[in-house]
């Protein structure tokens, strides 16, 4: 939908090579969920990169809410699900798997027994765990193509499914032992025999060279010692807990004493060869975290805000009491060591009691209000508690230690509107012989494309072929949209052999990205509906093309030229005199059939009486050179006596009128007043002119409203979504700002519609947009003081019974009030 015409231009891409991300789901519905969540982290130590990995826990096939926000933040490449064998299964939860017979008669009993202890080695589906695993895929935008059956209905080819013994891999992934780095040495691993809470976090931050027991014993570390131990696992306290040599393992078979703690290395250590934890922005931007709760879910939550930002802690009841002078020195460690690389705190929880969450976070203030005897006053902050402002600013990646980050300037084709496509191939970097045990052919990794300034949305499901350059084959690999830019896969799947050079082994796709136009029109074709601009939004577009540009449209709308295009009026009042009856002396006039035209004085008039006129000046010449103004004389025509702005390109010393012909001397009698020289007025546009009609100027201040509280903006004039060949919802404000999509609806009344129906229909049509583009906030805006409730009430109500399309999808409602105006209200609102 972009309408400008692309030129050939440089630009700065940058290239990274990482280690895949993929969210693990679990069996989180009963109460040996920890057992669960072992394996998986036992799978994931044996992948290179799954020390990044995140476990996604299920109940009865159903993902939690919070959980599934907070693996799409994570933003995973694949989604798998972990693979029990039938013995796993049955010792975590006995009797609950059904066996049967081939004609679905159960087996019981003695024969139950002995079919378990011949088979129990073995892998089976778990439907529940598929089932959650296509809604995580559905919320996310992991690695797939689409394609179409015979009957036209999607088909989708998924790379990974699951992670098993039979291929614990997996298309996509690479095993430890490929690496020139792996060993079967020494080193920290969670105990096969430690159970509970605490056996589950030495897992998850040491990793885990074994599958636990499938009886695993008590936790033989509790009270002080639980605390410390947690402590110590998460970076809280940094002195070793005599415990910690239970920790010690050594997968060869050899000795497992006469190491000190401190210079083993993880059991995550060939899980992160050649790898390093790298930033997208600073990582001071983001507070620590503090994780309440003892279900699947807290720990789900912890583990993403771990991998993703770090510096988070997992408080579980069994090494956490807000009662414990040890669990007191653990926030206090928080409240001061970890804060002071970090903006502040932030308490949350999955499930557990906001008066639990609440009582933490009063905790964590005190520490920081009073601090104990011997420690600094701490950098004053608030602890905050609640939802999690999730960002992709500092959010942490495991990426290759020799390629995390190489520039290079190629050729591309801009659009004008942010929109830019790769002339040429990419560069094909491939990983150093230091990693690959045998070269890069047959090794798995991530290829991480990002361009300088972007404004196209991350994720949301766009599919991998709208990324591509036309004529780039999309099944040259798996490419997609993700948190830091365009991700592919680096195996390309058409014509390769071991032979051919590393750089032509590798995918090297051209993608491009979208301008947030051609962005929506992929998101719209991707759900069956094309888009078009309404007419207010064809004529923003053409303004904006003479302003210089949207943004400069919509900062300069937002002060006083707001109040100038305004002053231009509607056409004049019947008769066949233009007249200054509508300004002040000497600040303009009307035209009959045409409009206002305006002096300087007059547009000068809209600004304060301390701005120097030099610099309104400066401005009314950029617009004149734009031609959104133009400048010229208010002539009178001595024959049919009708008035007519002559443009300064078009006047001479005779003028021919344009409603009779008649040539007119451009003398004192043409411009009648003042009697010495003609004044200079200044026309509008017709297209500014149609677009004050049409209440166009609404949106653009509404649009600046959010500009102005943003770091990234960027917008898109007013659109239609059509289906078919009929339009069925319009939306005035396209905003990607700061990461978020935001649609909306804006008025110079008070309300969506005064008929209760309409207004329903009203509502359903920015629902509609906001699933369509998996928008964050759907925004309500007018030039009125207040929302009439009624409307309000009709959106929530809307909202509330809409089935959004995509899991977990709840965009955020917001009312803005006295748009345009020098207050303007901003509030959210619950549904």
């Amino acid at each position: 939908m972009s309408v400008s015409t692309p030129a050939l231009d440089y630009a700065a891409i940058d290239l990274m090579l990482r280690a895949p991300r993929v969210a693990v789901i679990v069996d989180g519905s009963d109460k040996a969920w920890v057992a669960a969540a072992r394996i998986a982290l036992a799978q994931s130590s044996e992948v290179w990169g799954g020390a990044g990995f995140v476990l996604v826990p299920h109940h009865d096939g159903k993902v939690g809410r919070t959980v599934l926000k907070a693996v799409v933040a994570f933003d995973p490449d694949y989604v798998a699900t972990s693979a029990r064998t039938i013995a796993e299964r049955e010792a975590a939860a006995p009797g609950a798997l059904v066996l049967a017979e081939e004609n679905g008669a159960p087996i019981t009993g003695e024969e139950r027994v002995e079919l378990i202890a011949r088979v129990g080695e073995q892998e089976v589906f778990d439907e529940l765990a598929a089932a959650a695993r296509d809604t995580v895929v559905a919320a996310c935008s992991p690695h797939r193509m689409r394609g179409e059956d015979e009957e036209g209905e999607p088909v989708w080819d998924d790379p990974l499914h699951q992670l098993s013994k039979a291929d614990p891999t997996g298309s996509g992934l690479t095993h430890v032992d490929r690496l020139r780095a792996f060993a079967a040495k020494a080193c920290l691993s969670a105990p096969p025999a430690w159970g509970g809470a605490l056996g589950l976090l030495t897992a998850a931050k040491l990793g885990a060279v074994q599958r636990p027991d499938l009886t695993p014993s008590p936790p033989t570390v509790t009270g002080d010692a639980a605390v410390w131990m947690a402590a110590w696992l998460q970076g809280v306290f940094t002195l070793v807990p005599p415990e910690a040599s239970e920790l010690i393992a050594n997968p060869s078979g050899g000795a497992t004493f006469g190491f000190q703690v401190e210079q083993l290395p993880q059991a995550w250590h060939n899980s992160r060869a050649g790898l390093t934890t790298v930033s997208v922005g600073s990582t001071r931007h983001n507070p620590a975290w503090v994780v309440v709760g003892d279900s699947p879910d807290d720990f789900a939550l912890w583990m993403v805000l771990d991998r993703l930002y770090g510096h988070a802690a997992w408080l579980h009841p069994d090494w956490f009491s807000a009662d414990s002078d040890e669990s007191h020195d653990v926030l206090d460690s928080i409240a001061h060591d970890w804060q002071r690389t970090r903006r502040g705190i932030h308490v949350c929880s999955a499930r557990a009691d906001q008066a639990d969450v609440l009582a933490v976070r009063d905790l964590l203030q005190g520490a920081i209000d009073n601090p104990r005897p011997g420690r600094n006053r701490s950098r004053k902050r608030t602890v905050a508690a609640g939802d999690i402002p999730w960002s992709y600013n500092g959010s942490l990646t495991l990426a290759v230690r020799d390629n995390f980050s190489a520039e290079f300037p190629v050729p591309v084709h801009r659009d004008g509107e942010g929109g830019v496509e790769m002339v040429m191939k990419p560069p094909g970097p491939t990983l150093a012989s230091s990693v690959a045990r045998e070269g890069s052919h047959g090794f798995s990794w991530q290829v991480e494309l990002s361009f300088d300034g972007s404004v196209m949305p991350r994720g949301r499901g766009l599919l991998g072929r709208e990324i591509c350059v036309e004529g780039q084959d999309p099944a040259h690999t798996y490419i997609r949209s993700s948190r830091a830019g365009i991700t592919w896969h680096s195996e390309r799947y058409d014509f390769t052999t071991p032979g051919m050079a590393p750089d032509q082994q590798v995918a090297r796709p051209k993608v491009r990205e979208l301008s947030l136009s051609d962005w929506v029109e992929a998101m719209s074709r991707q759900r069956g509906y094309t888009t078009q601009h309404s007419a207010s939004g064809i004529s923003a577009q053409v303004l904006a093309t003479l302003w210089g540009g949207r943004g400069q449209m919509i900062d300069d709308l937002a002060g006083q030229w707001s109040k100038v295009l305004r002053l231009f009026g509607p056409a004049g009042a019947a008769g066949s005199k233009g007249s200054s009856a509508t300004y002040e002396e000497g600040h303009g006039v009307v035209i009959t059939g045409h409009g206002g035209v305006l002096t300087f004085k007059g547009i000068a008039g809209c600004w304060a009486d301390d701005v120097e006129p030099g610099e309104v000046r400066m401005q009314v010449d950029r617009l004149v050179s734009g031609r959104v103004l133009r400048r010229g004389l208010a002539l009178l025509c001595a024959e049919c006596r009708k008035a007519a702005f002559v443009a300064v390109d078009e006047l001479s010393q005779t003028n021919r009128c344009a409603s009779c012909s008649a040539n007119n001397d451009l003398d004192l009698a043409a411009w009648k007043k003042p009697d010495d020289e003609p004044l200079w007025f200044y026309d509008l546009h017709p297209v500014a002119r149609e677009l004050v009609l049409m209440n166009g100027v609404a949106p653009l201040a509404a649009a600046h409203h959010i500009k102005a509280s943003s770091k990234s903006f960027t917008d898109a004039a007013e659109t239609e979504l059509v289906s078919g060949s009929k339009p069925v919802a319009e939306t005035d404000v396209l905003i990607h700002a700061d990461g978020s999509v935001v649609t909306g609806e804006v008025k110079t009344t008070d309300q969506l519609h005064s008929n209760g129906k309409e207004r329903v229909k009203a509502a359903g049509k920015r629902a509609l947009w906001a699933d369509v583009l998996r928008a964050d906030e759907i925004v309500l805006a007018t030039t009125r003081d207040q929302w009439v409730q009624s409307s309000v009430t009709a959106m929530t109500d809307c909202m509330a019974s809409y089935t959004w399309t995509t899991p977990g999808h709840r965009p955020r409602l917001r009312l803005l009030t006295g748009v345009g105006g020098p207050a303007v209200g901003s509030e959210y609102v619950d549904w």
